[in-house]
């Protein structure tokens, strides 16, 4: 049940960094690099979120 918890929190945090990407990469024209700058803030997110449902 944790692992599935944890798996959750990274997917949500994953899939919020994705769409945040894409606004950034549609504003400079450059989506594979506003991916790849905002999935490290994704797997914080979803690791802060983990962090909270213990």
């Amino acid at each position: 049940m944790k692992k599935e918890l944890n798996l959750f929190a990274y997917g949500f945090g994953i899939l919020i960094s994705v769409i945040v990407g894409l606004l950034i990469g549609y504003t400079f024209d450059r989506i594979g690099l506003g991916i790849a700058l905002s999935l490290p803030f994704g797997v914080g997110i979803g690791f802060l979120l983990s962090d909270l449902k213990k």
